[in-house]
């Protein structure tokens, strides 16, 4: 039973390539028992081990160098369903800490009723305060080193599901020092309309890369939109799943028009790489995407353009011919409206427009796919504005 597999999210993908960033691929492995094929493996499927999955947690847990904060994040960003079947493999310690952040996943501003073993009283209570609430809290510089430490926490938006659960266990004096912090993160952090032509050697600060199993050429010049530059996906030979790409995450869900024109390097070519743009509403767990198949094979085997609707489950063919050129794809979402193009003409259009907070431009493949390329060149973000309707 604990070898059957369970369900994992991205953003808990997150936060295990962020604890691996910091410590490398050997180590991770000798740490937490989890390499970089497993994990690759994870990513592609959004399926993990369970009985590796529940040591790799409570790993993380007992890891003095990063602290509680990091198992917190990690275990809340698991599907409800995958912390319940976690629970029975975890430790005591670590199980009891688990169902208190699954509380704070829900929003709960209580504490649980559970009580810690005395043992363990002093940890549990550690994880739940990120600076200390004692009432010995009374100098200034102390103060103001809590004040700066809780608005760091708060601008993050991944340790938001849980922070405001614990503001009931802060100072009352911070409270005011997150809420603000949150007002300007999901209020104030203006979304504006952005344009970029990858004509420079550095990729814009708007702009996060993944890199598995290959690599993004900036400033190419081997083929661009009207003789200029462009940004290049190179895939490699090997791993579980190759996934190149380029993301930008919102500071929250917003309505507007996605854009970018990609060479599609694939058109009638028997075995190649999915190349796409993705516009994702993570916290929905659902996305909107036009883009390519790994292979074309003739007109209903892969040879026209896809697309899926943000309650779609897999992409759909349309009747749009894939051809060996540049090709605009374009995503349209606004309140009750979403429109799926290439070069203008419709793939989709319904009412299942919802607002994203995550855009992609992304080459992937399963290990047995050829090594690929693919050019993108030209992308625009235009924020929806219900006044110019």
């Amino acid at each position: 039973m604990n070898n059957l597999g369970t369900g994992i999210s991205e953003e808990f993908l997150a936060e295990v390539e962020r604890i691996r960033a910091g410590i490398g691929w050997k180590q991770f492995e000798k740490k937490y028992g989890v390499g970089r094929q497993t994990f690759h493996s994870w990513k592609g499927r959004r399926v993990a081990n369970r009985q590796i999955l529940a040591d790799m947690v409570s790993a993380i847990w007992e890891d003095e160098s990063y602290g509680r904060s990091c198992f917190e994040r990690a275990y809340s960003a698991l599907p409800r369903e995958t912390q319940q079947a976690l629970r029975p493999l975890l430790p005591e310690h670590v199980e009891l800490q688990a169902a208190v952040t699954n509380e704070q996943a829900k929003g709960t501003t209580t504490p649980p009723a559970a009580v810690p073993p005395a043992s363990h009283a002093d940890e549990i209570d550690a994880i739940h305060t990120p600076v200390t609430r004692d009432s010995k809290i009374a100098s200034s510089p102390e103060m103001e080193e809590a004040n700066v430490g809780a608005t760091k926490l708060a601008a993050n938006a991944h340790w938001k599901r849980w922070l405001w659960a614990g503001l009931i266990l802060l100072p009352s004096g911070l409270v005011a020092v997150i809420s603000v912090a949150f007002a300007t993160r999901d209020v104030d952090t203006p979304v504006v309309t952005f344009n970029d032509k990858f004509e420079g050697a550095v990729l814009s600060d708007f702009w996060q890369k993944t890199e598995d199993v290959g690599r993004i050429i900036t400033q190419c010049d081997e083929i661009g939109l009207d003789e200029s530059h462009s940004v290049k996906f190179v895939s490699g030979e090997g791993g579980i799943v190759k996934r190149i790409a380029l993301f930008h995450e919102f500071p929250r869900p917003v309505y507007g028009r996605v854009s970018v024109f990609i060479y599609d390097t694939g058109a009638d070519v028997k075995s190649t790489n999915y190349i796409s743009l993705i516009a994702s509403n993570t916290p929905q767990r659902t996305m909107a995407s036009v883009g390519t198949k790994d292979y074309d094979l003739g007109p209903e085997q892969g040879g026209t353009y896809i697309y899926q609707n943000f309650t779609d489950t897999s992409e759909k063919p349309s009747d749009v011919d894939r051809t060996r050129d540049w090709h605009r794809f374009t995503i349209i979402s606004r309140p009750g409206y979403l429109n799926l193009l290439v070069d203008g003409k419709e793939l989709y259009r319904g009412p299942e427009g919802i607002p994203f907070d995550r855009i992609d431009l992304e080459m992937r493949a399963p290990e047995w796919r050829p090594p690929w390329h693919a050019y993108f060149d030209d992308f625009i973000f235009v924020p929806y504005e219900p006044s110019s309707e």
